[in-house]
């Protein structure tokens, strides 16, 4: 696949056209019993899943240059509403 493609097809949506309530940021050491708690509720619902303690679970999403992101949305409280991760992989 040529890399125009590529990237056009794996382009992200303009803020605006995002749907999220709070404001994104990067994941701090701050946030790990919220985000653990988040992921705890999301997926005890499943039968099958990664049952990690919080300290594992730190271990995969704290933010490390270059390798991993973790992106938390904070409210107006500072309650941590949602979070995102993904890996910089690159080819």
């Amino acid at each position: 696949m040529p890399m125009a493609r590529y990237v056009k097809l794996n382009k992200l949506h303009d803020k605006a056209g995002m749907h999220y309530s709070g404001a994104p940021r990067l994941m701090q050491k701050k946030d790990i019993a919220a985000v653990y708690q988040l992921y705890k509720n999301q997926f005890d619902k499943l039968k099958f899943h990664f049952k990690f303690t919080q300290e594992e679970l730190a271990q995969q999403l704290l933010p490390r240059e270059g390798v991993v992101y973790t992106i938390v949305f904070e409210n107006n409280e500072g309650k941590i509403t949602d979070f995102v991760s993904f890996y910089n992989l690159p080819n």
